[in-house]
């Protein structure tokens, strides 16, 4: 499909701001069409059809209109909008994209899978102003560790509404070092810097264990929560919602669901 600015008839500049050259060439040989049953003037009227011809070759060379008019960066745009992870939001898909289309998945309801969005998902994507919760959610933190996708749930103790508080992005255990799936509990938590016991150097971030030595927490530095499995077993995280979890004083007993199995090839950087 061709597209020309709605900014020609004065519209200011939006995301969907292109407006189908279909919809203008159908409206220019319906006019001509007008036109010539009213024209006199025979060497006009013949310009006209001569107009009205290239109009028509026009409409036929803009072949069938596309699925979509949705681009890469509408989506990564609306899933920033909608608080998804989706790294750099600049057009360009990568693994971090797969993360968030994951989650959009889940939570619409829809078979999880890391597959790049289809043209009506971009779409449905692009018209979503509020996530949905579906009902499997129980309140606690659930980790999806196909999607690397940490969900926080909390409850309102008074109505019983359950809400997404969060999606972070997380990386959970690499091959050979697994994070657990079950339900656990956090048990133990440090609200400072803490040197793992295991692992010599490797210091983690205000950690909340909920299994033996696993815990979730943040790293020596961001950079290291990958879009895969890359830790000993832990839940790495961002700094910034570590503080979030502490700060909302998500504490001792806190329930932990951990699901989903990764299947896709891990391309390490």
């Amino acid at each position: 499909m061709w597209y020309v600015p709605t900014t020609l008839c004065g519209t200011p500049p939006s995301r969907n701001w292109y407006v189908p050259v279909h919809f203008h060439m159908v409206f220019l040989t319906q006019w001509a069409s007008m036109a010539l049953l009213r024209m006199d003037n025979l060497r006009v009227r013949n310009r006209l059809v001569l107009a009205l011809a290239l109009v028509l070759s026009l409409t036929m060379l803009a072949g069938p209109a596309s699925a979509t008019s949705v681009t890469r960066y509408d989506v990564e745009f609306a899933f920033d909008a909608l608080g998804l992870p989706t790294g750099a939001v600049n057009g360009s898909w990568d693994e971090k994209t797969k993360r968030g289309i994951c989650a959009w998945r889940e939570l619409n309801g829809l078979p999880v899978s890391r597959l790049l969005p289809t043209d009506a998902e971009r779409d449905l994507i692009v018209a979503q102003t509020k996530l949905p919760l579906p009902s499997k959610f129980k309140p606690g933190i659930s980790i999806n560790r196909q999607c690397q996708i940490l969900y926080w749930v909390t409850i309102n103790k008074t109505t019983g509404v359950k809400s997404l508080r969060g999606t972070f992005p997380v990386s959970t255990g690499q091959p050979g070092y697994d994070t657990s799936a079950g339900t656990f509990k956090i048990y133990r938590e440090i609200p400072t810097w803490h040197e793992s016991t295991l692992y010599e150097d490797a210091w983690m971030y205000r950690p909340k264990y909920f299994r033996g030595p696993a815990a979730l927490h943040g790293s020596a530095n961001d950079s290291l929560v990958k879009p895969y499995p890359a830790s000993h077993g832990c839940v790495r995280m961002l700094h910034k919602h570590i503080d979030a979890l502490w700060a909302a004083k998500v504490s001792i007993n806190t329930p932990v669901y951990v699901y989903g199995t990764w299947t896709d090839p891990i391309r390490y950087s």
